[in-house]
């Protein structure tokens, strides 16, 4: 509970300092730093593929936890993204152009993203190294990231916020719901198992402590994977289908729209949809522990 508020704090602050920043830059100095921010997300992948190695390529995981977590990720994605889908409105559609270019632009920068990833996998596999052990973690790039978000955020209209930008959370939580039923009718674990396993909602350094403190290693270590799947397809589904329907894409995000699907949100979505992904990502972030400790 305690590291979902220290979370909340944390990039609240950042956002904040971000954009107290990006009021004093000029606009030349602003748009060359935003530029760099693509640069530092790809640094974010490669490094959380090195902290996350020993996971990918550890034996004692299980194939079938990976198949599972795999399956399970595939159906929250695939449900959220449906329940929020919605005609994309006359002003996307003035934006978006209906060519090949427009097309394999997202499909490259999405490939791009999961190499980098790998890339970091492949990296520790080879060399076993671990980051903690020369201070280094990928959470720094992470808040630096957050902290750009910041200052882009000055050319965003973040006034207007209303009761209407609640919807999105609303029904991506209705869209877990649901995703956990019906994996729990294609599998041996329990519905209300399986609400505690999706209940991280993408905060995969959450969940897969909480649940494995309450639940075991076994069932932590398959939230943690769920959610970290979760966040891969939105990832991919941000780059292909974030101008089109940014809504399903943020939802699929969950809380991690807060934070590290903040920047994907950013450079694949239009302005409005911001409003949307931080109301969605922090709300998400608060719930997360409660629903983690009510369905364990």
């Amino acid at each position: 509970m305690l590291g979902s508020l220290f979370s909340i704090v944390t990039i609240g602050a950042l956002l904040m300092l971000g954009f107290a920043t990006g009021k004093l830059l000029k606009d030349a100095s602003k748009k060359f730093i935003t530029r760099q921010m693509a640069h530092f997300v790809m640094l974010l992948l490669l490094m959380m593929g090195i902290e996350f190695g020993e996971i990918f390529t550890s034996p004692r995981i299980g194939g079938s936890i990976v198949l599972h977590a795999l399956l399970f990720s595939f159906i929250i994605s695939v449900t959220t993204f449906f329940i929020l889908l919605r005609k994309p409105s006359k002003a996307m559609g003035l934006k978006i152009k209906n060519t090949g270019k427009y097309f394999m632009d997202p499909v490259i920068s999405c490939v791009k993203a999961i190499s980098f990833f790998l890339i970091g996998v492949f990296i520790y596999y080879i060399s076993k190294i671990k980051l903690a052990d020369y201070n280094l973690s990928s959470a720094y790039v992470l808040y630096f990231v957050i902290y750009l978000v910041g200052i882009d955020l000055v050319s965003i209209n973040l006034k207007k916020i209303s009761l209407h930008h609640l919807k999105l959370p609303f029904l991506t939580i209705i869209a877990t719901i649901i995703s956990a039923f019906i994996f729990s009718l294609l599998t041996k674990h329990l519905f209300i198992e399986s609400l505690a396993l999706s209940a991280g909602y993408g905060w995969f350094s959450l969940s897969g402590a909480m649940v494995g403190n309450i639940l075991g290693e076994d069932h932590g270590s398959l939230a943690f994977m769920v959610d970290l799947f979760r966040e891969f397809f939105s990832i991919f589904l941000l780059y292909i289908f974030g101008s089109h329907y940014p809504h399903s894409a943020i939802g699929v995000s969950g809380a991690a729209a807060l934070d590290s699907a903040l920047p994907f949100v950013k450079e694949n979505c239009d302005e409005e949809s911001i409003k949307y992904a931080i109301v969605s990502g922090l709300i998400l972030t608060i719930l997360a522990p409660f629903f983690i400790f009510i369905f364990s």
